[in-house]
């Protein structure tokens, strides 16, 4: 699934660019300098399973089973090829389960953040749904309104057709000019639904 991830982060960075241009002559956001990126992206871990963002004034706990892995995703993604955003400036966490330390990851939770060249998070899920359909695969529901925790998120869910066969949740929402969104991934539809469910209870806001 680490490969089905970073297909939809790669994915995300081809909408930020093919839309950067139209979107910088309609000044619909403030611009977000280096500085402010620093800040978006400053969250740490505290008690080996919880994320705290001073930014966003958000916390999240890592669902049981799962661990950190946000500094090892990010190695990787850097050893992509040419043609992705640098990780260090959009990826806030990612997390894995695995059945044991050698096993490959049945479930994978992702939080970054992007520049949203759009006028609302359902336009931004809409042109993410166009471009997984554009790469093979199979758009479930797209836009659904969602509350947790007292924000407002649009949610996605995906079947996943390649490199490997799984299943995608994105949940986005606009805070503070930028899109933060949270991406869970599993091989079940059941097992993404029940990390995507788990979300009110493991996110705390302000």
């Amino acid at each position: 699934m680490c490969r089905n991830l970073a297909l939809v982060f790669l994915l995300l960075s081809l909408l930020d660019h093919t839309s950067s241009e139209q979107s910088n002559q309609d000044g619909r956001f403030d611009h977000v300098d280096g500085t402010q990126w620093k800040q978006i992206t400053a969250g740490f871990m505290t008690d080996g399973n919880r994320y705290h963002s001073e930014y966003f004034d958000f916390t999240y706990s890592l669902p049981d089973g799962f661990v950190d892995d946000t500094e090892p995703y990010k190695s990787r993604v850097r050893a992509l090829p040419d043609g992705h955003p640098d990780p260090d400036w959009s990826v806030l966490l990612h997390a894995v389960k695995r059945p044991n330390k050698r096993a490959d990851p049945v479930g994978e939770i992702t939080v970054n953040v992007a520049y949203p060249y759009w006028t609302t998070e359902k336009d931004f899920m809409h042109s993410t749904a166009k471009s997984m359909v554009f790469a093979g695969d199979d758009v479930i529901h797209e836009g659904k309104q969602v509350h947790v925790s007292g924000w407002n998120f649009f949610r996605a869910d995906y079947k996943i057709n390649r490199p490997n066969s799984g299943y995608l949740t994105v949940v986005v929402a606009f805070r503070k000019g930028v899109a933060l969104l949270f991406q869970f991934g599993a091989h079940s539809k059941k097992e993404v639904d029940s990390l995507a469910r788990s979300m009110p209870r493991k996110l705390i806001t302000k």
